[in-house]
């Protein structure tokens, strides 16, 4: 099992140092933007190999982040840190049309990824989870396959505020391309436009690709 580690950043040599000091006395530090991924070929390999779609998005979501130091700075006590790796935490909707809260551990094994990640599914179907403490080992993800969106903003919580939050909404097909819309959502004192568009560029490429499914 992976053990939870974080290392302090030094804010003296720090390159960000300037707006991390600007963005983080705002009153709201965040920003937050949306753009549709192709999905096609993802689509096509989940379909044939009788996976399931949020699961495994998942795991493409888990991998790209970790990919991404920015991604696993926190914001802890006026402190920076960067953490070794962060897990998904996600919500799971519930036979009542609630949900609850869920979170499995990163692996960059996919079949080691997917079956943990079933099982947390699984387990909060009979015990929901609606704990909300430290999370900062985590990113966020929430899931709307009801709607498409070209925008969402998250609640701001200043005890979690610089762990990213994903949105994914229903995809649809255009001109017989699969799209899905992504929110993201980020801290400004630790992350700007080029480490979003970063991530959207490495998850269509990671998405695209699909190997390892």
């Amino acid at each position: 099992m992976n053990t939870i580690s974080r290392q302090e950043i030094d804010l003296s040599t720090y390159k960000r140092r300037g707006m991390f000091e600007i963005f983080s006395r705002k009153l709201i530090p965040f920003v937050s933007t949306s753009s549709n991924v192709d999905i096609t070929r993802f689509r096509k390999k989940v379909k044939e190999n009788n996976l399931r779609f949020f699961a495994s998005i998942c795991f493409a979501l888990t991998k790209v982040v970790n990919e991404i130091p920015q991604f696993r700075h926190r914001i802890i006590d006026n402190k920076l840190y960067e953490y070794t790796s962060i897990d998904p935490g996600y919500t799971v909707l519930l036979p009542d049309s609630e949900f609850s809260f869920c979170s499995t551990r990163h692996s960059a094994d996919f079949p080691t990824f997917y079956e943990n990640i079933l099982k947390d599914m699984e387990e909060v179907l009979s015990d929901k989870n609606e704990s909300n403490g430290d999370n900062n080992h985590q990113f966020y993800i929430t899931s709307v396959p009801w709607f498409s969106f070209t925008s969402l903003t998250h609640p701001y919580d200043p005890v979690n505020g610089t762990i990213p939050i994903i949105a994914l909404g229903k995809y649809f097909e255009e001109n017989g391309v699969y799209k899905i819309p992504v929110g993201l959502q980020i801290h400004h004192g630790i992350m700007d436009g080029y480490h979003m568009g970063l991530f959207y560029e490495n998850l269509q490429k990671e998405l695209d690709l699909s190997d390892w499914l």
